[in-house]
């Protein structure tokens, strides 16, 4: 397996666990200048899914997907990724 379907698949388990559901399938996942998780944020996700409306935050994470990164303006989330519909491996 190669490393980016690796750190693909821990990105959704992190979502998972923080939704206690692994019928969640996820559209996004954040990920550092590394390429490794964020494991804070993808559990937040996973926890807005679990207690929230989650629809009403996806229009917040569409914009951090969309800020251009500057020195000045570095989002604390580096990288954003989509996630396929049917296999986390796909993120």
């Amino acid at each position: 397996m190669e490393r980016q379907e690796l750190q693909n698949r821990r990105a959704v388990n992190q979502i998972w666990n923080g939704a206690g559901r692994y019928d969640v399938q996820p559209e996004q996942a954040a990920f550092d200048e590394g390429g490794d998780p964020e494991l804070y944020l993808n559990t937040v996700m996973g926890l807005a899914r679990r207690d929230y409306d989650f629809a009403r935050f996806q229009p917040m994470l569409h914009a951090f997907q969309q800020q251009p990164s500057t020195k000045r303006n570095r989002p604390a989330v580096r990288r954003w990724r989509r996630c396929g519909k049917h296999t986390p491996a796909v993120c």
